[in-house]
């Protein structure tokens, strides 16, 4: 897990952290959002977030960035956003389940 992800009050991303991809040996940054998972199954981004950009959107990590001042998560998202080694990713309690779910977006 990567420190300064968050500005504010409590604005930012919830978690980044980083992982080697087994695959292809590159050193890939994911940036996750918690969630609340509706009765339908759905989760919902915000569509008025930092700098009223949608939540998870590409504009939007970028608007989240320029607030982070240099922190090791904004420098980290950043570099991963120009590299193409950016995952993004919503988890989510299933409260039928019990189990920590998390899907990529």
């Amino acid at each position: 897990m990567l420190a300064g992800e968050k500005y504010g009050s409590n604005n930012g991303f919830d978690l980044v952290t980083q992982f080697v991809d087994a695959a292809t040996g590159k050193t890939m940054t994911m940036v996750i959002d918690a969630k609340q998972l509706a009765k339908n199954g759905s989760v919902s981004f915000d569509s008025k977030a930092a700098k009223d950009t949608v939540q998870m959107t590409d504009a939007w990590v970028r608007a989240v960035i320029s607030e982070l001042k240099g922190s090791p998560a904004g420098m980290a998202v950043e570099k991963a956003l120009n590299t193409g080694t950016l995952v993004k990713a919503a988890a989510f309690v299933d409260k039928s389940t019990g189990k920590l779910m998390m899907i990529k977006i």
